[in-house]
């Protein structure tokens, strides 16, 4: 009786001590072709506008841009971060009592291990995708802070017209951006009430903690207020 072949004899794939470095190194050239192509354009304009003597609206637009971006970006991620601090530290503990419960311990076991990073991440990407959703509004931005009277005054309440074609539009912008964050943050802390047990599904109904109690309705009363 012949034994099989022995662990020396097997064929080895010829770029098995090639793949660490290689996806790594393609990253990075990936990486550093988005980076040519964007700088590239970026400069494109900047000659572009240059040569038509309107190098200052280039700038202006993509600073205001930017600095939206950056506000934007800062309070969405800033506020989610809070939500879900705030939820996570008053999570209850206790032992499990039915499958529901049980099932969510196992959730818990699995997102333990990259809780951390999840708390900064999702925060982060939902800030990226806030300042990149308010950027788009820099025409409105720069009319607000530019804006000269009209000349002329709505009859009913004595207001100049500019209020009614820039700093109301602007305004409804910033109500708008807010009620965003308030909704996002709040489902955020909701869910994570729910996946850390303070808020349970029972046989006699939903039992929620004072922490979640708390914690949904501040967000309501945010949410209401800005409707308001």
């Amino acid at each position: 009786m012949t034994s099989g072949p022995s662990t020396q004899d097997r064929p080895r794939p010829i770029f098995g001590n090639r793949r660490g470095p290689f996806i790594p190194t393609l990253i990075v050239v990936g990486a550093l072709v988005a980076g040519f192509l964007f700088f590239a354009g970026i400069y494109a304009d900047v000659l572009w506008f240059d040569q038509l003597g309107y190098l200052d609206v280039f700038v202006k637009q993509n600073v205001t841009q930017a600095a939206i971006f950056v506000v934007a970006a800062v309070i969405m991620g800033a506020t989610v971060y809070a939500s879900l601090r705030v939820a996570y530290g008053a999570r209850p503990i206790y032992a499990p009592d039915t499958d529901v419960q049980d099932n969510l311990s196992r959730y818990q076991e699995t997102i333990e291990p990259v809780r951390k990073l999840a708390m900064i991440g999702i925060p982060v990407l939902l800030g990226v995708f806030a300042g990149t959703a308010a950027s788009s509004q820099w025409q409105q931005v720069l009319l607000f802070f530019n804006q000269v009277p009209y000349g002329a005054t709505d009859p009913e309440f004595g207001l100049d017209y500019t209020f009614y074609m820039i700093t109301l539009p602007f305004l409804g912008f910033l109500v708008g951006f807010m009620i965003s964050v308030v909704l996002v943050a709040g489902i955020a802390g909701l869910l994570t009430h729910y996946l850390y047990r303070g808020i349970r599904l029972e046989e006699k109904g939903i039992f929620t903690s004072t922490a979640a109690r708390v914690h949904i309705a501040v967000a309501a009363a945010a949410f209401l207020i800005l409707q308001a």
